[in-house]
C-alpha cells in the first residue's frame, strides 16, 4: 500500500452512482488508489489519498502496466 509494504495492484471494472459510464478502479491490496474514466472524449485518472496519509510507493512499470490494462478495459466497455 505504502512505503515498505508489498501488495498486488488489481483492477475492477464497475459502475458507480456518481458516474454516467463504467469506470476502472485500481486497487493496491485492500485500498482503492485510483479511478480511470472517460470524460468528454478524454481519459481521466483520479488518484485518492492512502488511508494512513503516507504517499503511494509502487513500481513505475507495474503502475504503467495497470493503467494500460485499465485503458483497454474502458475501450472494451465504452462507446
Amino acid at each position: 500500500m505504502t512505503i515498505g509494504e508489498k501488495h498486488k495492484l488489481t483492477l475492477e471494472v464497475t459502475s458507480v452512482p456518481d458516474r454516467d459510464d463504467v469506470v476502472v478502479e485500481l486497487w493496491l491490496g485492500p485500498e482503492m488508489m485510483a479511478e480511470l474514466r472517460h470524460e468528454h472524449e478524454d481519459l481521466r485518472v483520479q488518484f485518492y489519498p492512502s488511508r494512513d496519509g503516507r504517499p503511494w510507493d509502487l513500481s513505475y512499470a507495474e503502475l504503467l502496466s495497470a493503467l494500460q490494462r485499465a485503458r483497454s478495459e474502458l475501450k472494451g466497455s465504452g462507446p
